[in-house]
């Protein structure tokens, strides 16, 4: 990418001219909605990994008297296991950053 100068937070376009005030706030947002979306995944994937070894605990502790789609819906519903999941998808990608 093209840089005026390296305090320049925005890029170029194609022929070097400056990007206008309605390109640069399109692309702040463009990259918000990314990052979010992203962070969001990750917290996601944390809170699905937390409630299916919760299920899985949960259907092997009552076995017999719960399936485990019935104990992942149930886990999955819970505010102590989505806060735990969020956790978890917190350090996810706290982890993918260090890495």
């Amino acid at each position: 990418m093209n840089y005026e100068n390296e305090k320049d937070f925005f890029p170029c376009k194609k022929d070097g001219s400056k990007l206008n005030i309605v390109e640069k706030i399109g692309f702040v947002a463009v990259n918000i909605v990314i990052l979010l979306g992203y962070v969001g995944f990750r917290l996601g994937i944390g809170v699905l990994v937390v409630s299916l070894l919760c299920a899985i605990i949960l259907s092997d502790y009552m076995s017999g008297q719960i399936d485990f789609w019935h104990a992942f819906y149930i886990m999955i519903c819970d505010g102590r296991v989505i806060a735990f999941g969020l956790l978890v998808g917190c350090l996810f990608w706290l982890g993918e950053l260090a890495g």
